[in-house]
């Protein structure tokens, strides 16, 4: 399993590698919770996005099925120590070398901004060399700073989205 990390650091590797490791991720999910939609949003998702060689994956799920979906989840991952844990987010570590993260979110809820984020970033190659220059600055400095930065960047390209 892939070692976490107080620092952020920005890695290149094989992208056969990453697709493989997603897909192994994806499908191992689907057998074991066939019902429960997944999504990639990290930076393996946008074409030119730099990141750190991680995977991530959301599942975005409605109000009722929370629970539910958080108890299968709770039965083969295990839950992400260094990641918040709510009443409507949870995030789990898929066990591979690499850093694979799933997160489970209630649709519409205030943790469910992957997903638009990732479309804003799509849409727009401006934001996506923004969001670049962002990770190069911050390469090599502590996560929690990094996070904390991340968070008003993805906040920023949101809001600017909705006016």
């Amino acid at each position: 399993m892939a070692p976490i990390s107080d620092i952020f650091e920005i890695q290149d590797i094989d992208r056969d590698i990453l697709e493989r490791e997603r897909d192994r991720a994806l499908g191992f999910l689907e057998c074991e919770i066939p019902d429960l939609h997944l999504m990639e949003v990290g930076s393996t998702a946008v074409e030119g996005l730099i990141g750190k060689c991680d995977i991530d994956l959301v599942a975005s799920v409605p109000i009722d099925d929370f629970d539910r979906f958080r108890k299968a989840l709770d039965g083969v991952l295990s839950r992400d120590p260094n990641q918040l844990s709510s009443d409507q987010y949870q995030a789990y570590i898929f066990p591979s070398d690499l850093d694979v993260k799933i997160q489970l979110t209630i649709k519409g809820g205030p943790y469910d901004k992957f997903e638009e984020f990732l479309n804003a970033l799509k849409e727009d190659p401006k934001r996506v060399s923004a969001y670049n220059d962002l990770k190069l600055k911050w390469n090599g400095r502590p996560m929690e700073d990094y996070r904390r930065v991340k968070a008003e960047f993805i906040e920023l390209v949101l809001s600017s989205r909705a006016s």
